[in-house]
């Protein structure tokens, strides 16, 4: 029988555009959510606000699987918005199962949109969230930029991954 066990990475820092071509900023999630009892609360200069189960040890996964995570309405839209939006949830998982499969840190690393997973005798984590959106997150020619800021949100949760393989609590610097 496997255990399944949901985490939380409220990675879910939310990623701003400025005007005129900069680069992505981190921000603060706006009411970061949960799964089941286990709420993001401890920042990390990684991964954001993350929410850990006491006694999770990472190194008793070996299979992490990696959900499509859902995207929030921004309170106002363009047909351009709309569209960015509805590619981002994909290029991020995308991002995600390429960063975790590189860290070296899982023997399976399991994108649910192209694999059915069913759960056999190993351990597996599940990754999922919640991409939130506000007005102006996206923008007509934001793609490139939004690009780079889900590759930059996947890396830095690898990191983060890593550092919590190694016993390393989340910490803010």
């Amino acid at each position: 029988m496997q255990t399944v066990s949901m985490f939380v990475v409220a990675l879910i820092a939310v990623f701003s555009f400025a005007l005129g071509g900069c680069g992505a900023m981190q921000t603060t999630a706006h009411e970061p959510g949960g799964a089941g009892n286990l709420k993001p609360t401890e920042e990390d200069k990684d991964a954001g606000l993350v929410g850990i189960a006491p006694g999770f040890g990472l190194k008793d996964y070996p299979v992490v699987v990696v959900r499509q995570f859902k995207v929030t309405e921004p309170e106002r839209t363009d047909a351009e918005d709309r569209k960015l939006a509805a590619e981002t949830p994909s290029f991020l998982q995308g991002e995600l199962v390429r960063r975790l499969r590189e860290s070296g840190l899982f023997t399976r690393v399991v994108n649910a949109n192209e694999t059915d997973y069913t759960p056999g005798a190993e351990k597996a984590l599940v990754l999922e969230g919640e991409i939130t959106a506000a007005y102006g997150i996206f923008g007509g020619d934001s793609r490139e930029h939004l690009r780079e800021s889900f590759d930059d949100m996947a890396r830095d949760v690898a990191k983060f991954l890593i550092r919590l393989s190694k016993g390393e609590a989340p910490k803010k610097e």
